[in-house]
């Protein structure tokens, strides 16, 4: 199931707010570096929040709005995609209530079948 949500801002190729990853990097082992590195400070949040009693809805709201920040910034960082795509947020993810080492779900959805150029622009987006 999927669900959309309201206040959801559309991937766009702007870096977004949020992530603290350069937009002007020359690597991709230095884009996955700093995601990684990214993903552990909100996962350290989360943690704290939970060793001092403020885990709950609040925490795994916000735990799922810096992945979000994440993909928005591995969406701008994979390039122009080659034809319109979706990426849809999945399971506990998409339902805001992402815990500390969840899968991170998502589809990614094309307007046609894909080719080459997608497949390249997918392999960009899941590995920089």
């Amino acid at each position: 199931m999927c669900r959309c949500r309201d206040d959801m801002m559309p991937f766009s190729h702007s870096p977004s707010s949020g992530a603290d990853v350069p937009s002007n990097m020359a690597t991709s082992n230095e884009i996955g570096s700093a995601l990684r590195a990214a993903l552990d400070e909100g996962r350290a949040e989360l943690r704290a929040d939970t060793e001092h009693g403020g885990a709950g809805r609040a925490a795994l709201e916000r735990y799922s709005d810096r992945v979000d920040a994440l993909l928005r910034q591995l969406y701008a960082s994979a390039g122009e995609p080659p034809s319109p795509v979706a990426v849809l947020a999945l399971g506990g993810y998409g339902r805001r209530h992402l815990c500390l080492y969840s899968d991170i779900d998502v589809l990614v959805l094309f307007a046609r079948r894909i080719g080459s150029a997608e497949e390249s622009f997918l392999r960009r987006l899941l590995h920089p």
